[in-house]
């Protein structure tokens, strides 16, 4: 008896690309602090202005991760994975 993978090997293509999903996004969020001066004075904007763009940032990836878990919840997971990526 033969087993084949299961998911035809794309397993390890999925953990690899949340890996570097992860890695750039969290890369960016914790070196914010050293391009901080580079945006104010390539947007021309005070220091409130410039926090902003990460405050943003930040607050928009906390709420998708709440919206989407409980959109999964309601709906089958799958919907939501195959409405995101269709649209």
């Amino acid at each position: 008896m033969s087993q084949g993978r299961p998911n035809g090997g794309w397993g390890w293509c999925v953990v690899m690309s949340g890996f570097l999903v992860s890695f750039l996004i969290d890369g960016v969020k914790y070196s914010f602090g050293m391009m901080f001066i580079e945006l104010m004075d390539a947007f021309k904007g005070s220091k409130g202005q410039t926090s902003l763009i990460m405050s943003i940032q930040v607050g928009a990836m906390l709420l998708a991760g709440k919206s989407s878990s409980f959109m999964m919840m309601m709906i089958h997971v799958h919907v939501v994975v195959f409405y995101h990526f269709g649209s």
